[in-house]
């Protein structure tokens, strides 16, 4: 292209060569900050589904405590009230060693010193 011979003319496009490297700058800005929004974005968004994980795992683990505190319940209301906190006993074949008898059953997988 040859030099123009107006000087506002050149002037003119000297403007306009600054301006569209600019806009060229700005462009590559705006770019650079699309993608470090972008990856926020993406942290947010694995932040929030790690917290929903974790959320989802605490409500399973209240129903199964609210379980087994029932379960819990249940057992001590099937216990004999007269031995308190101990599981009832079960009834004995006549002959059978009892607990708190004082009389031990031998154990079969000992084997006495020679």
């Amino acid at each position: 292209m040859s030099e123009p011979e107006n000087p506002d003319l050149a002037a003119l496009v000297a403007e306009n060569a600054r301006l569209l490297a600019e806009n060229a700058r700005l462009a590559q800005v705006a770019e650079a900050r699309g993608r470090v929004a972008s990856r926020a974005l993406a942290g947010y968004q694995n932040r929030a589904l790690q917290m929903e994980i974790i959320r989802q795992k605490n409500e399973q683990l209240a129903i199964q405590s609210r379980e087994l505190s029932e379960s819990l319940a249940q057992l001590k209301e099937t216990q004999d009230p007269a031995h308190g906190d101990r599981a009832p006993r079960r009834p004995g074949r006549e002959g059978e060693a009892r607990e708190g008898d004082g009389a031990r059953r031998p154990d079969p997988d000992f084997d006495p010193p020679s």
